[in-house]
């Protein structure tokens, strides 16, 4: 089976400043939702105008026989309708000797189509943002054919036992309390540098002082699930009426039709300008999604979690409130006084490095342009 790299960019020829050959980059995510996408191919645009060669595959449309589809179709099925099981099984395989690290073997599926890929061409590194991922790359440089690094970035502030994986050369994080869990669970190096978000969620970031409390940017990532009618209409039961949902349902076009019949509100299906729609709000109140809170951290938009999903969900919020990074609402009454107290904006690193130049650096290659 051939498989494409669903990005497959690089400089059309030799790159500037000296390196005659660019490096080739593996990046490896999944497809459960977008959090995990993005990051991918943000950091793959990032080591391209380092004047490198980047390619991004698809863990889960690179299982054979659509073994990785339905995966997925199951697990939005389980995190929508019963998400309790999920929770269970989550909470169960976040233990140092969950065996191989909560991915049920389904990691072994992909290592023969990512040994093919490996062998096209010579790999400068790989990188995962999936743990699952993370799993099939070692595997398949276990056997020491390619003797490349193998870079994790991790797209959640709570670090979960999958994401350690045994042979990961380095470990990346946006955030300053991941790096500090993560060193007391494994003995890798790990570097805390920018979260791999696009750049223009950084673009003329608004001071909103004192929070306004008018427009209170509700969503749950590219899947839209998660108790989003319940928010809001907790949002909408507080008395005094300040604060206004504008509601994103991403591609659950059964979720925008429902609120859109019931509320006269901006109600919202997949927005591609997020990072203006987060400039137009005043807070963001989010189920727990990683890539989002990065987002909301880059455009100075502050967060109040609430009615977070489950498994990584409720981790993440958890692991937010305790870091400081963003309050935890456990009801409608704590929602609106959250809002009305103006929340605690998260904070990624104020380091300033560069992911991609992290990642070079990791595979002894030189940028020939600064990334950015």
């Amino acid at each position: 089976m051939s498989v494409a790299p669903t990005v497959a960019i690089g400089p059309p020829r030799p790159a500037e400043g000296g390196i005659r050959e660019p490096g080739r980059f593996v990046v490896l995510t999944g497809s459960i939702g977008g959090g995990h996408v993005g990051p991918a191919r943000e950091l793959a645009r990032r080591l391209v105008l380092a004047g490198h060669r980047a390619e991004v595959f698809d863990v889960v449309t690179m299982a054979p026989a659509g073994a990785g589809r339905m995966l997925r179709a199951l697990f939005r099925a389980q995190l929508s309708w019963m998400p309790g099981t999920w929770d269970r099984i989550f909470r169960s395989t976040d233990r140092d000797d969950a065996a191989p690290g909560g991915t049920g073997g389904l990691h072994h599926l992909v290592v023969p189509t990512l040994r093919r890929i490996m062998a096209r061409a010579p790999v400068a590194a790989v990188v995962s943002t999936f743990p699952l991922a993370s799993h099939a790359a070692a595997l398949a440089l276990r056997d020491g054919r390619w003797p490349v690094p193998l870079i994790t970035y991790l797209t959640d502030p709570a670090p979960h036992a999958a994401w350690i994986v045994d042979g990961t050369d380095r470990y990346l994080t946006g955030w300053a309390a991941t790096a500090a869990e993560l060193r007391r669970r494994t003995p890798a190096p790990v570097g805390v540098v920018e979260a791999l978000v696009r750049p223009e969620f950084g673009d003329g970031v608004v001071d909103r002082g004192v929070c306004r409390g008018r427009l209170a940017l509700v969503c749950s990532g590219s899947w839209g699930v998660g108790d989003i009618p319940a928010t809001v209409a907790d949002l909408m039961s507080d008395p005094d009426g300040p604060t206004r949902p504008v509601v994103v349902c991403g591609h659950n076009h059964r979720l925008r039709r429902h609120l859109a019949a019931r509320y006269r509100i901006p109600v919202l299906g997949w927005v591609s300008d997020m990072a203006s729609l987060m400039r137009d709000c005043d807070v963001a109140v989010l189920n727990s999604g990683g890539l989002t809170l990065a987002e909301a951290a880059a455009a100075g938009l502050p967060v109040v979690h609430y009615r977070p999903l489950a498994g990584q969900g409720v981790a993440n919020a958890m692991f937010a409130e305790r870091a400081g990074l963003a309050r935890w609402a456990r009801s409608a009454s704590e929602l609106i006084s959250a809002i009305r107290t103006r929340p605690t904006g998260p904070r990624l690193t104020a380091a300033g490095r560069d992911a991609a130049t992290d990642v070079l650096e990791t595979a002894g290659r030189p940028a020939a342009r600064t990334p950015g």
